[in-house]
């Protein structure tokens, strides 16, 4: 009889955690809750792959997959495409302070370098990648504002749009 309600109890016990298992935490359901609300907004929720600034992942030499949130835009034709990453650490050439180029032997010059320093002085500390990419426009951040921080990020990425893309 006891070994009977023993092995019951562990079936029950066994099935709840794998349910438990299966079902999603809090913090997934938000992020869910949040890049939902961003493809309403008519934003791309993607990946980029970058290194990793943080202090370990520059000894280590370490990459770190960014959540980016994408605007969408047609290209202007010769322009560059490049990637910028908030750091603690050295700012990359020409760049504003806290800012560095995801290949450090990238460099832009001039009106480009002014264009890009201006939208850089724009991001909000939350922010920590600035993507300008063949088919858009993409701002990594920390995801922790809820849709407000979301909507921000789709006026910065409109008016980055405009800034460096042909409307």
């Amino acid at each position: 009889m006891t070994f009977t309600v023993l092995f019951i109890a562990l079936v029950v016990l066994s099935l709840t955690g794998s349910l438990l298992w299966v079902m999603p935490s809090k913090a997934e359901k938000r992020l869910a809750e949040i890049r939902a609300y961003a493809v309403t907004l008519g934003l791309r929720v993607t990946s980029i792959t970058a290194p990793d600034l943080s202090l370990e992942g520059r000894i280590d030499k370490k990459n770190k997959i960014y959540t980016a949130y994408k605007l969408g835009a047609p290209r202007i034709k010769g322009a560059p495409e490049y990637i910028l990453l908030r750091t603690t650490g050295e700012s990359g050439y020409g760049l504003v302070d806290c800012w560095r180029w995801e290949k450090p032997e990238y460099r832009l010059t001039g009106k480009q370098l002014e264009r890009l320093n201006t939208a850089l002085d724009q991001m909000p500390p939350w922010t920590d990648l600035l993507a300008i990419l063949p088919d858009g426009v993409a701002i990594g951040f920390d995801e922790r504002g809820g849709p407000a921080q979301v909507v921000e990020v789709k006026t910065l990425l409109e008016r980055f749009r405009d800034q460096f893309f042909v409307k």
